[in-house]
């Protein structure tokens, strides 16, 4: 978890994977289980869509053969994002109330304060008031519970949710404060996803001088993940177009790179198609 608060998802992908491998080694099935349901969000920070579908499916066909508990909760949070990310915003919604109930039920503050999350971000799509003061809340809920990187999460869907469907003034106010707040507390990974989503949301506002200078800060740095990336090489691509400057095509050439299903190897060791294609707001 600590290497994707930092941006470091290639390590941590490792490092589930070898625990994953571990834990069925020794029989331990519920461990199995929740080292699934965490790869899926690794996954998809990375943009594989598809391979996150897969391994948030494998987590809750073993643990739901278990009894239930907090990792159980956790895997179905995990499908409810996996549906979120393909803006099946209703389907992710009863996702998110079966974890909700075995959540509060067995006291599981973490996974609760991640279905908020969930929660909050499909309803800025379906009643975007409704979103914003769900997560506003949450915030407040999750600070005073000490969940750092939640806030932070929190802050991030707000930010990009509101540029997906152009409410960029709200946008760039939650961006601002969610960039300062990850900042401080050094969880890299959602400030630079904050930073490509700024980089945005001014390419629409017209503020194409700081655009291109964030552009710079999150393609620069090693800590930006794949949809970080995306985000903002998608931004500088548009504004290369609309200044007529060249390397628009190069630019955009990468984006879609990026976005291209590639071929890798699975948790479990089969081969697996992963869909490149990266929800705009992060799991």
């Amino acid at each position: 978890m600590e290497c994707d608060a930092v941006g470091q998802q290639a390590d941590g992908i490792a490092a589930r994977r070898t625990a994953i491998e571990l834990w069925r080694t020794l029989g331990n099935r519920l461990k199995q289980g929740e080292n699934l349901a965490y790869l899926m969000s690794m996954f998809n920070r990375v943009g594989q869509n598809a391979e996150s579908e897969q391994v948030s499916r494998e987590a809750i066909n073993i643990l739901e053969a278990l009894p239930p508990g907090r990792e159980l909760a956790l895997a179905y949070r995990m499908q409810a994002a996996v549906r979120l990310v393909n803006r099946d915003c209703e389907e992710a919604l009863a996702w998110a109330e079966k974890a909700l109930h075995l959540a509060e039920q067995f006291e599981a503050a973490d996974v609760l304060a991640a279905i908020h999350v969930t929660i909050g971000t499909a309803w800025l799509f379906l009643d975007y008031a409704r979103g914003c003061a769900y997560l506003e809340d949450k915030i407040d809920w999750a600070q005073q519970a000490g969940l750092s990187a939640r806030v932070a999460h929190m802050y991030s869907n707000l930010s990009s949710a509101s540029g997906e469907i152009y409410q960029f003034q709200r946008a760039a106010a939650y961006a601002a404060t969610g960039i300062a707040y990850a900042l401080e507390r050094d969880l890299d990974s959602h400030r630079f996803y904050m930073l490509a989503w700024q980089v945005m949301i001014d390419l629409y506002l017209g503020h194409w001088d700081r655009a291109a200078e964030l552009e710079a800060t999150v393609l620069s740095n090693s800590g930006a993940t794949v949809i970080s990336r995306i985000t903002a090489l998608t931004a500088q691509g548009r504004r290369q177009v609309r200044q007529g400057a060249t390397g628009a095509a190069v630019t955009l050439d990468e984006a879609l790179r990026l976005g291209r299903p590639r071929r890798q190897s699975a948790a479990t060791g089969a081969g697996a198609r992963c869909a490149g294609r990266s929800g705009l707001v992060r799991c």
